[in-house]
């Protein structure tokens, strides 16, 4: 899971998803700033986003679209990167 790749001392940006707040009491996280896109803020103290993120699962959900209905023995087959850029 990703939670073992995240230091303690690393800070956690995302929505305001409930998950997000569980997950960093769990893993002892100290610093978490949530984005409340509910409320339109895409930008919080000038600095915290997640359109990054966004944007690039977008790109990586289109990327896909190609390969719906692909069979399960071929899947293997599909690259391990996935081009982004």
């Amino acid at each position: 899971m990703i939670g073992e790749y995240i230091h303690p001392s690393a800070l956690l940006c995302t929505n305001t998803a409930t998950n997000y707040k569980k997950f960093t009491k769990r893993k002892e996280l100290l610093l978490h700033e949530t984005v409340n896109e509910r409320q339109k803020q895409r930008v919080k103290k000038g600095i915290y986003h997640i359109q990054h993120v966004k944007n690039s699962h977008s790109r990586l959900k289109g990327w896909m679209e190609r390969f719906q209905g692909v069979a399960t023995k071929y899947l293997d087959k599909l690259p391990l990167l996935v081009p982004l850029a």
